[in-house]
């Protein structure tokens, strides 16, 4: 029987055992320019990291910080739906306006979604939206996370309640 350390690496005769260890470090040293030091127990630069989350929270929200806004009854900003019309017709967060039908200020904030992590319609909006010089923040999970948060959806008929996908997890922990 033949010994793992003895095998062909790669299927390539002559480079067995030991021998492979130099192109796997290799690989693992190059690495290092990419995650930053990650692999070796953090970031070398808290501060950038710092950065990074801040900026991330002024360009985003999430779907309980925007059901809070609206229910204030002045949220502050206006809340577009991205997404086509036939999604649209399926159900939206009370409150949107679709992105093709809305009449847009440059002096009023834009929340942007769309139908969940899976997809960027509001990273793609959000970012045409910011180069025409509107203040934009995306909603993070759109309307998949609102409906999985309970919040209500309407609908040409009114407003309803909807079961989360089955297939999501109903609390995330956070």
């Amino acid at each position: 029987m033949e010994r793992l350390q003895d095998a062909p690496v790669g299927g390539v005769e002559g480079i067995h055992g030991h021998e492979a260890r130099v192109p796997w470090k290799g690989w693992r040293d190059s690495r290092k320019a990419v995650d930053h030091g990650f692999s070796e127990g953090g970031p070398r630069n808290s501060v950038s990291g710092m950065n990074f989350f801040e900026m991330r929270l002024a360009f985003q929200t999430d779907v309980s910080d925007v059901q809070k806004a609206l229910s204030s009854g002045e949220p502050g900003f206006v809340l577009v739906d991205t997404r086509s019309a036939q999604a649209w017709g399926q159900g939206r967060i009370p409150g949107a306006v679709r992105l093709e039908d809305a009449d847009l200020r440059l002096d009023v904030p834009v929340v942007t979604y769309c139908w969940g992590p899976g997809c960027n319609g509001a990273t793609k909006a959000a970012a045409k939206l910011a180069a025409e010089g509107f203040q934009v923040r995306e909603m993070i999970g759109g309307i998949e996370y609102w409906i999985r948060e309970g919040f209500p959806v309407r609908t040409d008929a009114g407003e309803e309640l909807r079961k989360p996908d089955p297939l999501t997890a109903l609390d995330c922990g956070c």
